[in-house]
């Protein structure tokens, strides 16, 4: 491989990305025009623009609230976030110093860069990923840091003719003995929505094998490609040969893709010509590594790219999304010094906190059937009448919401979980409930222990009792990644608060379909981070969530009534991230039942609000939390989680809809 090899494909593919922004050009023109009538904002559709605000931080969304980004403004700290992302931006060089390209560290040990610079393992074999060769503020140069790739330890690549990208190990230790942690790593983040056209795009490279380089002024997103065999953003920032595989970033630096090839357009605007610039959006990344190497698409060992996508989707390598620096849990996704595939969180029947996690096989939830819309009827389950007064089904997701839905194994784009008695939808990118929803059935209920579980599956001769009491187990129907783990519950006072009441589902016509309900409660999608206070604490004012779900189980119990139980969090963008996981501020609860033939619905807010804290160097920060014990009306918790409940909203006994 040399550098000639690298220009020759480069040429090649800004000869292909010519014809495609000729193709598109219409449509570019067409999308140009209302962004300067209208804005970013305006510009965009109503579930785009609820999407893109969805990744802001707290910072950034009262930034652009007080903006309407209409502006250049940007908060102080994008400059020290461009430092930090700064860091993990690498030139890629062979082993005679020649400049191939660009690249950037997305995990610990991890680096990707574009294909076309590093095209196959034995091409990397030798090349060196040289960091920090730059100026510093003084204009002096840099010693840089250059580390070994390491192909043999984990590569994966995608041909340039499909999406151009390579991952590769990199050496733990530099050639003069650096440590690689103290590079940082850039996040990705496989939801789309992180820019809107016409909103800023900044991208970091090695130009011409330069010094690094930063490109922000007149640079705008120009199309976000919506056809599927063509996953491509447009943009129009300068660059060169040699800034193949660096990252483009929004304003607020999340990585919105990965940049390939660009092209003179033969425009001119203010004197200068037009060049358009073209990345591969991070979410098709993310598909081909979950699609694996089938198609051709991707080529790499199945072991490699499992690897590589557990990695990424880590929630201690996702954070929140924006450059993370070095600290004491740098290291904790992925150790250096040994494989990277030592990336699993937990083991079969590994104990923390008291806590077992444990797996199920992936036939065991076969014969659920869920939650029943038509529970509060006198009409059979599987005859649903969505006419029917007392008829309440799933709260419908939104067309941005759906998209974030984590979907089965082997189902299609099939998302509801089914228990015994209750169903939950998750969130890919949070990992947590979307929601829940439940059939409670007072005259049938069962008072059984933590420890009494599912009879046929679970308890063995080795478990005692109170051993049962504390286990928990991931859900075989999705992928794990998509189940937040134990590590935050572990390291921290948050609960493993159940979402789905332990007891609600805990009814039947026999002694073991309770015992089943009970064992299906401890599953970890129905798990989600409540601090002990809020979760269990007796408060002398306004109780706390186990108060309030004790209010609708007895009343359950002592009228015998049956009633749905729909739960969840409220999965604000702005949540504040704890090692690496965003915890949920605030928690919803409507309970619905039949009154003299008539629907009726309760709806609750309890919040546990945050107050930053430094509790310990790998801590981020932590929260207190206050709890108040808030009647609100159902379109409140509409408004709040993006969900459409139906019938719910006419039978809010605090007043309908409109």
């Amino acid at each position: 491989m040399t550098r000639a090899d690298v220009e020759a494909r480069q040429q090649e593919l800004n000869q292909e990305l010519d014809r495609y922004q000729r193709q598109r050009k219409p449509l570019i023109d067409e999308i140009k025009a209302k962004v300067e009538e209208v804005g970013p904002l305006r510009a965009a559709s109503e579930s785009d623009r609820i999407a893109n605000a969805r990744h802001s931080t707290v910072a950034e969304g009262v930034f652009l609230e007080g903006t309407n980004n209409a502006d250049d403004k940007a908060p102080i700290n994008f400059l020290a976030l461009g430092q930090r992302a700064a860091r993990a931006i690498c030139h890629i060089v062979d082993a005679n110093r020649t400049s191939l390209g660009t690249g950037f560290l997305v995990a610990p040990g991890l680096l990707i860069t574009n294909n076309h610079v590093i095209p196959d393992a034995d091409s990397a074999e030798g090349a060196i990923a040289e960091f920090e060769f730059e100026l510093d503020g003084d204009e002096n140069p840099v010693r840089p840091r250059r580390f070994l790739l390491e192909p043999r330890r984990l590569f994966a690549t995608s041909p340039r003719g499909k999406l151009d990208f390579t991952f590769v190990s990199v050496a733990a230790v530099s050639t003069n003995g650096d440590p690689l942690e103290a590079q940082g790593w850039l996040p990705l983040d496989d939801r789309p929505n992180k820019i809107l056209e016409g909103q800023p795009v900044v991208v970091i490279q090695h130009p011409n094998g330069q010094m690094k380089a930063l490109c922000l002024f007149d640079s705008v997103l120009v199309l976000r490609d919506h056809d599927p065999d063509l996953p491509y953003i447009l943009y129009t920032t300068d660059t060169d040969n040699g800034s193949s595989g660096s990252p483009a970033f929004n304003r607020f630096w999340q990585v919105i893709g990965l940049h390939h090839a660009s092209v003179d357009t033969g425009d001119m605007h203010e004197g200068k010509p037009v060049v358009i610039n073209r990345g591969i959006r991070i979410s098709s990344i993310f598909s081909a590594l979950k699609d694996g190497p089938a198609d051709g698409t991707l080529h790499g060992s199945k072991p490699h790219v499992e690897t590589i996508y557990n990695v990424l989707m880590d929630p201690r390598t996702r954070r929140n999304g924006r450059p993370f620096a070095t600290g004491a849990s740098a290291t904790a996704v992925v150790s250096n010094t040994a494989p990277v595939s030592g990336v699993a969180v937990v083991t079969e029947g590994s104990r923390t906190r008291g806590t077992v996690i444990r797996r199920k096989p992936i036939n065991h939830f076969d014969n659920r059937s869920g939650f029943n819309p038509m529970f509060l009827t006198d009409r059979p389950e599987d005859d649903p009448v969505p006419e029917h007064p007392l008829y309440v089904p799933l709260p419908k997701l939104p067309d941005w919401l759906e998209e974030d839905a984590a979907r089965l194994v082997g189902r299609g784009n099939d998302y509801e979980l089914k228990y015994q008695h209750f169903s939950i939808a998750m969130s890919a990118s949070r990992s947590l409930a979307i929601f829940t929803a439940c059939n409670v059935d007072g005259a049938r209920m069962y008072r059984l222990a933590r420890e009494d579980r599912d009879p046929d599956d679970f308890l063995d001769s080795s478990i005692s009792p109170e051993a049962a009491a504390d286990i928990w187990f991931y859900d075989p129907r999705l992928s794990e990644n998509n189940q937040l783990g134990p590590e935050l519950y572990d390291a921290t006072s948050f609960d493993y608060g159940h979402l789905v009441r332990r007891l609600d589902p805990v009814w039947g016509f026999d002694d073991s379909t309770p015992r089943i309900a009970n064992d299906d409660t401890f599953c970890m999608t129905n798990c989600s981070p409540q601090e002990t206070r809020f979760h269990r604490t007796r408060r002398s004012d306004d109780g706390n969530w186990s108060a309030l779900e004790d209010v609708i189980l007895n009343e359950a119990n002592l009228k015998d009534r049956k009633f749905v139980i729909l739960t969840g969090p409220v999965l604000d963008p702005r949540d504040t991230t704890i090692l690496g996981v965003k915890v949920p501020t605030g928690f919803w609860k409507i309970a619905a039942y039949a009154n003299g033939g008539d629907l009726k619905a309760h709806g609750f807010m309890l919040w546990q609000e945050e107050e930053v804290a430094d509790l310990d160097e790998r801590f981020e920060g932590t929260i207190d939390l206050s709890m108040a014990k808030r009647p609100v009306k159902i379109r409140e918790i509409a408004r709040l989680t993006g969900l459409d409940f139906g019938p719910l909203f006419h039978a809010d006994v605090r007043g309908d809809i409109a």
